[in-house]
């Protein structure tokens, strides 16, 4: 949340929607690499760790609990929070192409 606070943009995803304020999914990622704990006990490539860490928190938020909206735009790939009116007739944990 201190991230959209700092550093969200207000997008529109959506023909005739509304706007939705939403990151980089870049930047997002490397944030959770900065802030995510790993032991000395892995596999010695803690950045693969914390890619796959990432993956799966972000299939979690989105697909599982549909916390997270993502969707890429002009070949930037935007996330943000999901409701019910973030596109008439869309699908809010799939990422689309505008």
């Amino acid at each position: 949340m201190s991230l959209m606070a700092d550093h969200g943009e207000a997008i529109h995803p959506f023909p005739d929607g509304k706007p939705v304020q939403a990151l980089k999914l870049d930047l997002v990622e490397t944030e959770f690499l900065r802030s995510y704990p790993i032991s000395d006990k892995g596999d010695g490539r803690p950045q693969n760790t914390k890619r796959a860490a990432f993956k799966r928190a972000l299939g979690d938020a989105g697909i599982r609990k549909g916390v997270i909206t993502t969707r890429e735009i002009h070949g930037v790939t935007w996330v943000w929070l999901s409701s019910h009116t973030d596109g008439p007739g869309t699908n809010p944990n799939q990422t689309q192409n505008a």
